[in-house]
């Protein structure tokens, strides 16, 4: 069920990310839903599932939209099998660590996808390094109030498990 889940969210995903964050965006710069899909599950779910689900969400990506072919496809193989790796080895610590390890991510990310695509010179210019760093912080906050959102949605159906375990024992 899992995976009818993943390949949901992977077709839904990108026109989600093309025409509905219009909205919210700020000053041209949005979340990016690609990463913060990839980086949750290869943070929640382990290495495993998140380089197989960056891979292909990147390569939906590159097929989808104009560009070089191939660059999202790797930048979301590594973000995925990176951001598992991470998620094993400092699970279970205080909420700071994988706020600064996503808005981390999310620079490199950005950084070294428009280092492949527009080379060093233009891509380590001041205002594109701000506006990197603002799109990571910017994602970091808008993939902490989804988590919160679905934390708070799937509570009752948390406690509902628990009695219902309660009953049979």
């Amino acid at each position: 069920m899992r995976w009818f889940y993943y390949g949901l969210g992977l077709l839904l995903i990108i026109p989600l990310q093309a025409v509905g964050l219009e909205a919210i965006e700020i000053n041209a710069i949005k979340p990016d839903l690609a990463f913060i899909m990839v980086f949750i599950t290869g943070w929640t779910r382990g290495m495993l599932e998140g380089l197989l689900l960056g891979a292909g969400l990147g390569g939906l990506l590159d097929f989808f939209l104009v560009g070089v072919l191939g660059v999202n496809f790797v930048l979301g193989t590594v973000t995925g099998a990176i951001a598992g790796a991470l998620g094993t080895s400092v699970s279970g610590r205080s909420i700071i660590i994988p706020c600064a390890m996503f808005v981390a991510m999310a620079f490199l990310n950005d950084l070294s996808g428009n280092i492949f695509l527009a080379g060093i010179g233009q891509s380590l210019a001041p205002m594109k390094l701000m506006e990197y760093l603002l799109r990571a912080i910017y994602s970091s906050a808008f993939t902490a109030i989804l988590w919160i959102l679905g934390w708070v949605i799937s509570k009752p159906f948390y406690r509902r498990k628990l009695r219902v375990e309660r009953v049979r024992n």
